[in-house]
């Protein structure tokens, strides 16, 4: 019984919250990951905050125009466009 109780706790704390990012516009070639943006979270207040850098971030990377347009939450991913 102890042992279905740890494994109940590490199930739990190994949980991820995904980030899934739909590129707009015409540059339908954007690969979210070749820009080495990430897409896996602890939590959802922590892809809250990554969400709100990226324009930031992709900017760094050339990308002048990058904006986040729309953002919709879930209690197990955050979908962005």
């Amino acid at each position: 019984m102890a042992c279905m109780f740890m494994l109940a706790i590490a199930s739990k704390a190994t949980a991820q919250y995904s980030l899934h990012i739909k590129p707009a516009g015409k540059d339908t070639l954007f690969n979210p990951q070749q820009a080495g943006l990430q897409t896996s979270f602890s939590g959802q207040a922590a892809c809250a905050a990554y969400i709100t850098g990226i324009p930031a971030l992709l900017r760094t990377k050339g990308y002048a125009a990058a904006s986040v347009d729309s953002v919709r939450y879930d209690s197990a991913a955050a979908m962005i466009v």
